[in-house]
């Protein structure tokens, strides 16, 4: 019995653990941000950066409105769709469509996309380390916000469809 009563102690003490340093990383990131707003504002500010005008307006509000439109009719569905592989496929390109035009059109007007989008600050391998661990750092404090949801709202959580799309059934593992 005290053997379990210490394995338990032992794996809340190793989880609060974890979670500390997950708020510790987004701390220190959140930090790093701050510091270096300073610097951005005053690169931004030079004469020599390029501003947005009407055009770039025009496509904002044009995605603005494409959004407002999935939004609205998503309202009005009120039978549950059936996602298939295919729809996420199409979906995605549709996406990559979209990025790719308003890349495109941000490139046409003169804009320097990697100074736009931070590449010219860091390298490819800084970028998906960090990424990496931030997903890390990131994952338990996501189930401790699911563990405390659960605790106070009471029941399971049900997963999304698009989860049971994209991992395939453990019978199918089995097989």
């Amino acid at each position: 019995m005290l053997a379990g009563a210490f394995s338990g102690a032992l794996w809340i003490l190793l989880g609060s653990l974890v979670v500390f340093v997950g708020i510790l990383v987004y701390a220190t990131l959140i930090r790093q941000i701050s510091a270096r707003s300073a610097n951005v504002v005053a690169e931004v500010s030079s004469p020599l950066a390029k501003t947005f005008g009407l055009p770039e307006a025009l496509l904002a509000a044009g995605l603005v409105l494409f959004l407002l439109m999935n939004v609205s009719a998503s309202f009005q569905r009120h039978a549950p769709m059936q996602l298939s592989n295919r729809d996420l496929v199409a979906n995605f390109l549709f996406t990559l469509f979209i990025v790719f035009f308003v890349a495109a059109f941000l490139k046409l007007r003169g804009f320097d996309l990697d100074a736009l989008a931070g590449f010219s600050k860091t390298s490819l391998k800084r970028a998906l380390s960090t990424a990496v661990i931030l997903l890390l750092a990131a994952t338990p404090l996501i189930l401790f916000a699911e563990a405390l949801t659960q605790n106070f709202l009471g029941g399971e959580s049900s997963k999304q469809e698009i989860v049971d799309l994209s991992i395939p059934p453990a019978r199918l593992l089995s097989a």
